[in-house]
């Protein structure tokens, strides 16, 4: 509010913008804080230098207050620089945060794949072993069809049977365990 006495009016214009100023600290936003106290700066230089042009008896007063204004800005420049190292700090932390992140992201999809390419070589393997086996039966079976092998193979009870010929000519046993053979049928 404005009084008529230049040198009150720049004092209060002063304590105004030290007042949002600190309001700027508080809000821990360098940038605002910079261009306030820019902008404070500014006024209280054009308001000390039209209350000096104004009032020459004043002087001391105007350099009293200069003196508050200075001691008030020094304590800004300091919370500034508080809150700028509190930004660095946080900006470290957050690219360390990020770099761990990362760091899990390429081990988790290293350790992935190792295990993917294990996984494929031995079922690989599996598939070699498979397929030896399939030529193994094939060779078998063209064996048994030179031999003139018509089995037709059935499933009795859970177990692999098939039918015996009904034409059996006599017993016949193993050499070991004197266990009973039978013709199949188709022979």
């Amino acid at each position: 509010m404005a009084t008529g006495n230049p040198i009150v009016d720049a004092l209060d214009a002063l304590a105004g913008e030290v007042a949002r100023c600190t309001e700027a600290v508080k809000a821990a936003n360098p940038d605002a804080l910079t261009r306030s106290v820019d902008q404070a700066a500014t006024k209280a230089v054009t308001s000390i230098n039209t209350a000096l042009d104004g009032a020459s008896d004043a002087v001391t007063e105007i350099k009293k207050a200069a003196s508050d204004t200075a001691q008030a800005a020094a304590g800004v420049v300091q919370q500034v620089a508080e809150v700028r190292t509190a930004t660095r700090w946080l900006s470290l932390r957050s690219v360390a945060v990020l770099a761990l992140a990362v760091l899990l992201v390429v081990s988790g999809s290293i350790a992935s794949i190792w295990w993917e390419r294990h996984e494929f070589h031995r079922l690989h393997t599996r598939v070699i072993a498979l397929h030896a086996e399939i030529q193994t039966a094939q060779a078998n079976l063209k064996a048994l069809k030179a031999k003139g092998a018509r089995v037709e193979w059935n499933t009795c009870g859970g177990h692999l049977c098939f039918e015996a010929s009904s034409d059996q000519h006599g017993g016949w046993y193993t050499t070991k365990g004197h266990i009973k053979l039978v013709i199949p049928r188709g022979y």
